[in-house]
């Protein structure tokens, strides 16, 4: 049969039992006939499958082939789009700021909606967005504003970008008999943890940083180590409330923005719906943008913690043991203590614990720390190796801190010369 299919009666019975074991037949591979891949928009330019065995799935794949073929979106072949080399950018720019996201949330809407045939409906127009990038079609755009209009967003969908559990609603509210993923996640939201309390919005699980007091003991701290512990953990705390308060406001401009857009979504207002989802991708972005933004200025922070622990080099136990006191003694996470001395932490955790003690992974530094001078004025010290002398020292203006949220970049009173070590 492999001969006849091949078109060489003549072959060689090596070369087939070749082909069998190392094409046919491999192990973990599967082979899938053209006119199968055609059925489901596929080709041979290496996509993959996923396949679920039935022995460990059997109620799952008994509900797939019950459910039998319901839609079939035949791949079909445009006219190829072509750009001259110089407009290379707009067709860049084009695929940035297609709709394929947007109809694909669209399509799942209808879903959980219990609207299966708009689904399929919106499966021809993705393809369409797909096919754009590289072919000469466009989206029917009448489709899609038909269908936002009958079909509200599934309650769940806006909150696809939380990264944190904290930021998730306890229960959703609307949520449709046929929507699976609204109706599972208010049955499991619960067991994530994380819920607000409903007197306060606290979060009565997460274990306050008082109990960790303690933790560290039997070391001798004196007043300047107190002192200089308490400054780093004021600038820790001031930068990160920033930070943190800046990213609530914005919050609160998308969380503005996305409740005009609902309320106009379906209006036949064509100007208003535009300038509501302008507003509410205008917050969006400005959400992403800061997110990035506050991912650097919180590594240069951590960075900026570990360089001036990484300066105490004597007695660390002490120092961690002072710091230790100082967060203890707040209201905030004490993330400062992790940052500045993460190795003791564990360390000791283990001590208590009966545990194992395991090296933590530091950030690769030059050979320098941060040090303070009287004026509370931070810099970063360098070591010059000097082979024909004594070394010496590269200091680095970083920021003077002046009390709390004032942070002054500017240094207007430099020492003239460099200390020797």
């Amino acid at each position: 049969m492999l001969k006849q299919a091949l078109g060489a009666p003549d072959l060689d019975e090596s070369v087939v039992a070749h082909i069998l074991d190392r094409q046919l037949r491999m192990e973990g591979t599967y082979i899938l006939h053209s006119k199968t891949a055609s059925k489901n928009g596929g080709d041979f330019d290496f996509d993959t499958i996923c396949v679920m065995p039935s022995d460990q799935f059997p109620k799952f794949i008994e509900g797939r082939i019950a459910y039998g073929e319901k839609f079939q979106q035949e791949k079909t072949k445009h006219k190829k789009a072509k750009s001259p080399w110089w407009n290379v950018y707009l067709v860049a720019m084009k695929a940035r700021g297609n709709k394929i996201g947007s109809i694909t949330d669209l399509k799942t809407s209808c879903l959980a909606a219990g609207r299966p045939d708009l689904a399929y409906k919106l499966v021809e127009q993705l393809q369409n967005a797909l096919d754009s990038l590289k072919h000469k079609v466009e989206i029917d755009e009448s489709v899609i504003s038909d269908i936002r209009k009958e079909i509200a967003p599934a309650p769940w969908l806006r909150y696809k970008r939380e990264r944190k559990v904290s930021d998730l609603p306890a229960y959703l509210n609307d949520v449709a008999n046929t929507d699976k993923v609204g109706r599972l996640y208010n049955v499991l939201r619960k067991e994530f943890g994380f819920l607000p309390s409903p007197t306060d919005g606290s979060f009565e699980e997460r274990m306050s940083i008082e109990d960790f007091r303690g933790l560290f003991t039997g070391e001798t701290v004196t007043r300047e180590m107190f002192e200089e512990c308490q400054l780093v953990n004021s600038i820790y705390g001031d930068i990160a409330s920033r930070i943190v308060q800046r990213e609530e406001e914005i919050k609160l401009q998308l969380k503005n923005a996305q409740a005009l857009w609902e309320a106009v979504r379906k209006s036949e207002d064509k100007e208003q719906r535009k300038s509501a989802v302008l507003a509410r991708n205008k917050a969006q972005a400005a959400l992403w943008e800061h997110e990035k933004d506050a991912k650097d200025q919180f590594s240069s922070l951590h960075l900026f913690v570990h360089y001036w622990a990484q300066g105490k080099e004597e007695n660390r136990r002490a120092w961690a043991q002072a710091m230790n006191t100082i967060v203890t003694g707040g209201t905030g996470s004490g993330a400062v203590l992790f940052q500045a001395f993460p190795q003791e932490v564990v360390d000791t955790f283990a001590e208590v614990t009966g545990g194992q003690k395991v090296r933590v992974r530091l950030p690769k530094t030059i050979n320098g720390h941060v040090r303070f001078d009287s004026e509370q004025r931070a810099w970063l010290v360098e070591r010059l190796i000097n082979p024909e002398g004594p070394e010496g020292e590269k200091k680095v203006f970083l920021f003077q801190y002046k009390g709390k949220r004032n942070l002054v970049f500017e240094n207007t009173s430099a020492p003239a010369v460099m200390e020797n070590s």
